[in-house]
């Protein structure tokens, strides 16, 4: 079994740490592991490996190139006896990996900046740094002691103080420990006996004595109690004791338990806090109550304060979900507050004021989830209100039974697709096993997985893919020379902004038969335009008015009209696409006075969502 190294609290209400952050709202320690997947290229295994439990709770792991995370670890903060002594090469090796380092996007240049600020922050000055708030060693049996440097979080103060890892394998948390107190972890309150080496002449009676008294002891605790024993009885733990929140807040409690159904849950006035499911609170308004979590005889309480809150913001996120059938994704609703806190809010703090087809999509409201019925012909809207604050809206769609691509262990979510940035493709990646929502005009979908680039799951027959040999399992590695397989999901999307694959581009795969290869692509490009006017007929011209068949080429299945540079309609909506042509007629457009170019607008109502599209009718010449 994998070893953890220690766990480090970064929630609102811890004493010791907060997440680092590589701009407003953004941590350094992301879902994705984007950041990470950056830092193992620079560092290999001398930088530790994070998985978020929650946002506000980050697990570390030892992971090695061949073998993955590390087994059998004893894990202890380093010296500075350490870092001068037999660490001491490890430690220049990480250094010396910092200016090796090459970042090649905007993302991993602002990441190499704080990387490089911080290890010299930590490392300048050993006599006054907090470094082994950072940097620990870890052997496996037999083996020597080796570094690793754990990241994206920070001492909450500077107060001067010991790393302490908690002794309590169900806590297992980093905490700092302040000079004449006692090591005690502020989570779970077991207090760490520092191991001290002892003589043993003299010492075997007395331990010997202590012995039998402590299985004496252990005796009568059984018979009185037996179910506060492992072995003789469930265990129920909860997390953390007490809980500040926002009201219309809604946050997550740990809750251990080896039977974890048979754990109830009350709150002692439900007016102002509630549980929702097993562990998620749910704040309504302000004040103070417990939540009493109960298994057997054995009870722990919760402590919630919440706050009076207004907010000034809403926001549904992810804002465009794609489904496929089978398949259930979770979705958040945030709200800002007028200070500026982001917080995930309740769902019955606010109201569904559109929702996918119950045929199509089923929402589960306590849980905030959505689960792919049917298949839908387009994104379907789901718009919330908060009372005072403007609605926030998303998009979901549907499509086919989720599957796992040939060459990838991961199953990808589609993301709906945004306004393209020029040709191919329109995608918003920002998390590993992310689908390339294509269409039809590529013939995709693609899902990228870090490491391997991006998995060609399905391929349409006849399309652009199809044409060129890319067959149904295949990786796409290489797009135009550059290889991909590295990016993470974030700069694969910033790549992709400045270099879209094009007629012509050249992509270097790999094929279900594990043989390297390269294709050439040949794509019209006018079809991935949203909307293009491909000609204009003025006709019935007069001093007063003339009319016009406006000839458009639109992507996406949706409705259409045009509008006048005010905004005026000029014709009713009518149904395109997708990849389709179609002539739209207008009447009767008023003439101005010595006026003979005229804007205008195409506008394509997709989701209940209006985006505009300009051209230009020219009455003197004939128009492009």
């Amino acid at each position: 079994m994998t070893s953890r190294l220690f766990r480090v609290d970064m929630s609102e209400g811890s004493r010791d740490f907060v997440a680092v952050a590589t701009e407003p709202g953004l941590a350094m320690l992301d879902a994705s592991g984007a950041n990470y997947g950056i830092l193992r290229r620079w560092f290999g295994p001398l930088v530790a490996e994070p998985e978020l439990q929650t946002p506000e709770l980050v697990s570390f792991y030892v992971r090695e190139p061949e073998r993955g995370r590390l087994e059998n670890l004893h894990c202890h903060s380093v010296s500075l006896k350490d870092l001068r002594g037999p660490l001491k090469s490890d430690l220049d090796t990480i250094e010396a990996a910092i200016r090796k380092a090459k970042p090649e996007s905007s993302n991993e240049r602002l990441l190499h900046k704080i990387v490089a600020k911080t290890f010299k922050e930590q490392t300048a000055d050993l006599e006054k740094s907090d470094f082994d708030c950072y940097f620990f060693k870890y052997r496996q049996p037999g083996g020597a002691w080796k570094l690793v440097w754990c990241w994206g979080y920070q001492r909450r103060d500077l107060e001067p103080s010991r790393a302490v890892i908690c002794t309590n394998p169900e806590c297992h948390r980093l905490f700092a420990h302040r000079p004449k107190t006692k090591r005690r972890c502020p989570n779970c309150q077991t207090i760490a006996v520092r191991k001290r080496g002892a003589s043993m002449i003299g010492t075997w009676p007395l331990a010997l004595l202590l012995f039998v008294i402590a299985l004496a002891l252990l005796g009568i605790l059984a018979v009185l109690e037996p179910r506060i024993w492992p072995w003789r009885g469930d265990t129920l733990v909860v997390r953390p004791e007490s809980v500040e929140m926002a009201e219309g807040e809604r946050r997550d409690v740990e809750v251990t338990s080896t039977a974890l159904k048979d754990v109830t849950a009350k709150s002692t006035d439900p007016a102002i806090v509630t549980l929702i499911g097993t562990n998620t609170l749910s704040a309504r308004k302000p004040g103070q109550a417990d939540i009493v979590f109960t298994l057997g005889k054995q009870t722990h309480t919760v402590h919630v304060n919440v706050a009076a809150a207004k907010y000034k913001q809403v926001e549904i996120r992810p804002a465009k979900i794609a489904l496929k059938i089978g398949e259930s994704l979770p979705f958040d609703v945030l709200g800002t507050t007028v200070n500026g806190r982001e917080v995930r809010l309740g769902a019955d703090q606010f109201t569904f004021l559109q929702q996918p087809l119950a045929t199509h999509v089923e929402l589960d409201r306590d849980k905030m989830q959505l689960r792919g019925l049917k298949a839908t012909d387009g994104p379907m809207p789901l718009e919330v209100q908060l009372a005072g604050v403007p609605s926030a809206k998303a998009e979901i769609s549907v499509a086919g039974a989720a599957t796992t691509g040939t060459t990838g262990t991961t199953t990808g979510t589609a993301v709906a697709i945004e306004e393209p940035w020029g040709v191919y493709p329109p995608v918003a990646i920002r998390r590993p096993g992310t689908v390339v929502s294509a269409g039809s005009q590529l013939g995709g979908p693609l899902r990228f997985v870090p490491g391997q680039g991006l998995i060609a799951d399905g391929v349409t027959a006849g399309s652009p893919l199809a044409l060129a040999g890319v067959l149904p399992g295949s990786t796409i590695s290489h797009v135009g020379g550059t290889d991909i397989s590295h990016y993470s999901p974030a700069q694969l999307a910033d790549w992709l902004a400045k270099n879209p694959i094009v007629d012509g581009t050249v992509l270097g795969l790999v094929g279900p038969d594990g043989k390297r290869r390269e294709v050439r692509l040949g794509i019209d490009a006018r079809v991935l335009l949203p909307v293009q006017v491909l000609g204009i007929k003025p006709s019935n011209v007069s001093a007063g008015a003339f009319d016009a068949a406006v000839k458009i080429q639109v992507r996406d299945r949706a409705e259409y009209r045009i509008v006048d540079d005010k905004m005026h309609e000029l014709g009713p909506w009518t149904t395109h696409g997708p990849a389709a042509e179609a002539t739209i007629q207008i009447t009767q457009i008023p003439r101005s006075a010595g006026r003979n170019e005229y804007d205008m607008y195409v506008e394509r109502r997709l989701a209940g969502d209006i985006k505009r599209y300009p051209f230009v009718i020219s009455l003197s010449a004939s128009p492009q």
